[in-house]
């Protein structure tokens, strides 16, 4: 049933309606008007009025946006029902029961009591019914907005596990979470964002889990953005918002677009966030530590999870250090490093006319800008251009006498550890450390590189993400939660929640869950 363009108010333009929530007048022709008046000049503002009842029945003014709505559902669940009605009674004291009990029986319903209610019901691509003579109106969705499929996580790729990822819309991301966490107990707690988006943003926890301290911090902060912004748009956004240290460089709220990693997450005692339009979900607090975790880490049997973790931690010391320790050894130290070696040194630095500083920073940089550049091409190009660019400049650079062939090496393997930090946020971090600490070593030497790692660790132990302590639990110290960061214990001797945390309810499983053979006489034994 093709939609019926409304005429304009041809009147003075009138202002939007006053913040607190404006009553719905009476009349359908003074609501029209107000609707227009506040939308202005669109062509996708639509409206249209049914009798309902007969001849002489109830007006009922329907207005929606044609670019948000299904029109075929629109048909079948609203405007069809309205006009099948015929001659029976409806009158103004009993339409919004009637419409709803008897009419609009397909359909799913809502209420909006104020001009601001209609106009956010609208912008939401909902179908606005509003009776004659009401101070109501009946919502009805029918809303239609282009959605991505749900997809294997192109940032988060893993050998097993899930293939599904969060997408753009926030009911898909809930069902999502849902179809993990069957329980009564997961709270959601909507709020909206923005003065001119209006984005909807999504508080997720676990009551009786989460600390319901760490949970109402956490919604006081989302309550304190509000329209006080004009805009939302990414989850980003909320991270600069709502984090506790907005100068500091190390992330400390997680992003995940893995639903299990939320699920887990919930489960420790955390609480998640998610915001329309983007796939990211947002979850905290959360520890240094848990940036170099990833969801394979769940597939593999702990012992291979010990190793993998192992080879992160020394991939972050080779990323932070490894062109510093050279520098610092081929400048100021040359006695610390084997005779057989530094003579080897020396004869590929035989006509380099950079000092080992500035051969470092030459090549860290151009390593950047081709990183950079791999980044923002097309993907069928990004590959060659990373690859070839690399190999290519290197040679070149080797052959030309401008770069030692060491310091490929050096550069080269700093990259390639980067690369192992699941989280891309941190390895960012991570790369961009590189140079201050460089440039420190490049003049104290090994003084310089023990300030630098004197003055990051100072920094990460004064973090904290709401509330708790970032480099948790190392500091504060806690035995069997750093065997539990660095060795992800088997699931039958996971023990309690982390007690950091300040989790609700601690425990997490019963003992005696560790496998082992029947015994003589019991089920399955020999007898």
């Amino acid at each position: 049933m093709p939609p019926r363009r409304p005429r304009r108010s041809k009147e003075a333009t009138a202002p939007p309606p006053k913040p607190g929530g404006s009553p719905i007048p009476l009349d359908n022709d003074e609501l029209k008007r107000i609707i227009l008046d506040t939308f202005g000049e669109t062509d996708v503002l639509h409206s249209r009025t049914v009798r309902v009842g007969g001849e002489r029945g109830l007006r009922v003014l329907a207005i929606y946006d044609c670019s948000l709505f299904n029109a075929a559902e629109a048909a079948k669940t609203v405007f069809e029902p309205l006009i099948a009605y015929g001659d029976r009674p409806i009158t103004r004291t009993n339409a919004i029961e009637v419409l709803k009990e008897r009419v609009l029986t397909n359909a799913v319903i809502d209420f909006a009591d104020t001009i601001e209610g209609v106009i956010e019901k609208i912008l939401s691509g909902r179908v606005v019914l509003h009776p004659e003579g009401s101070r109501q109106a009946l919502v009805c969705d029918v809303s239609q907005t282009p959605m991505r499929s749900v997809e294997e996580p192109e940032t988060e790729g893993i050998a097993r596990g899930p293939r599904e990822g969060f997408v753009e819309q926030i009911e898909a991301n809930l069902a999502l979470l849902r179809r993990r966490l069957r329980t009564p107990h997961l709270r959601t707690e909507s709020f909206t964002v923005g003065k001119y988006t209006q984005t909807r943003v999504v508080l997720t926890y676990i009551e009786g889990v989460a600390s319901e301290t760490v949970v109402a911090e956490a919604r006081s902060r989302l309550e304190r953005i509000g329209v006080n912004i004009d805009g939302l748009l990414v989850s980003e956004t909320v991270v600069e918002l709502i984090e506790d240290h907005p100068f500091s460089l190390f992330p400390t709220i997680n992003t995940t677009e893995r639903p299990e990693r939320v699920a887990a997450a919930l489960l420790e005692g955390r609480f998640a966030i998610f915001v329309e339009g983007t796939p990211f979900a947002l979850f905290a607090p959360t520890y240094f530590a848990e940036f170099f975790t990833s969801s394979a880490d769940h597939t593999e049997r702990s012992i291979t999870t010990l190793m993998l973790r192992t080879v992160r931690l020394l991939s972050l010391f080779i990323t932070l250090f490894l062109p510093s320790i050279y520098v610092a050894l081929v400048s100021f130290h040359h006695e610390a490093i084997p005779t057989i070696l530094l003579l080897s040194i020396a004869l590929g630095r035989e006509g380099v006319p950079f000092p080992p500083a500035g051969e470092a920073f030459l090549m860290e940089g151009a390593f950047e800008v081709l990183r950079e550049a791999g980044l923002r091409l097309p993907k069928t190009l990004s590959n060659a251009v990373s690859i070839v660019g690399v190999l290519v400049i290197g040679q070149a650079a080797v052959a030309a006498k401008v770069i030692s062939p060491i310091m490929i090496i050096i550069v080269g393997l700093t990259a390639v550890a980067s690369f192992t930090t699941p989280n891309f946020g941190t390895a960012n971090v991570l790369r961009f450390l590189r140079f201050p600490i460089l440039f420190l070593t490049a003049l104290f030497g090994a003084i310089g590189m023990l300030i630098s790692f004197i003055l990051l660790v100072t920094h990460l132990v004064s973090l904290r993400s709401f509330g708790v302590p970032y480099m948790a639990p190392l500091a504060p110290f806690r035995y069997n939660e750093i065997k539990k960061g660095l060795w992800r214990r088997p699931v039958w001797d996971r023990g309690p929640r982390p007690a950091t945390l300040f989790a609700q309810d601690t425990d997490r499983q019963e003992g005696g869950l560790m496998p082992r053979p029947p015994r003589e006489g019991e089920d399955g034994g020999k007898g």
